[in-house]
């Protein structure tokens, strides 16, 4: 006998609307299938992020850290992700509205909308805090936690490729880490 739970979302009621019928009057319940599943999604997250291991009693890079290592070498870098930092895809803002459910602000009149959405959740010193990302940033991120070096991570993502003279021309760029 197992312990614990497992959730499977195999089949939903939609999978039989094909993409080009799922319109608001074919399947007028799909807001509400995506957003109770983002929601159970995002709260499994939370949950695990914030008892799974983490980073508080680890050192991690510094932006002087990051910024010593020699140009040449950057696009070299396999960085390790923290054990506490988890991506999603959403089919809703629910983020928005779990954390205002959590500070009493929620409303019914303010449903978060119906959209792609893509989210990294860390924990920093035992709080866990969900960071939306552009699509192209969450890509580079799962390149990354896939153990791919920072400049093939680069180049998958865009059509750039990390070499020293880029780099130069690039005068700030650990300020923004």
């Amino acid at each position: 006998m197992t312990s614990g739970w497992t959730i499977l979302i195999a089949v939903r009621p939609d999978d039989d609307v094909s993409v080009a019928d799922s319109s608001e009057e074919s399947c007028p319940d799909k807001y509400w299938l995506d957003l109770m599943t983002d929601l159970a999604l995002l709260e499994r997250t939370y949950s695990e992020v914030f008892s799974g291991p983490g980073i508080e009693d680890r050192q991690t890079l510094s932006t002087d850290d990051i910024s010593s290592i020699p140009p040449e070498r950057i696009s070299d870098l396999e960085l390790i992700p923290s054990p506490c930092v988890s991506l999603l895809k959403l089919n809703t803002q629910a983020h928005d509205y779990a954390i205002a459910v959590r500070k009493g602000t929620a409303s019914n009149d303010a449903l978060p909308q119906q959209k792609p959405t893509y989210l990294m959740v860390t924990r920093l010193n035992c709080v866990v805090r969900t960071i939306e990302v552009e699509p192209q940033e969450y890509e580079l991120l799962e390149h990354l936690m896939a153990d791919i070096g920072l400049g093939e991570a680069i180049a998958l993502v865009t059509d750039v490729t990390l070499t020293p003279h880029s780099l130069a021309d690039e005068q700030d760029w650990t300020g923004r880490i």
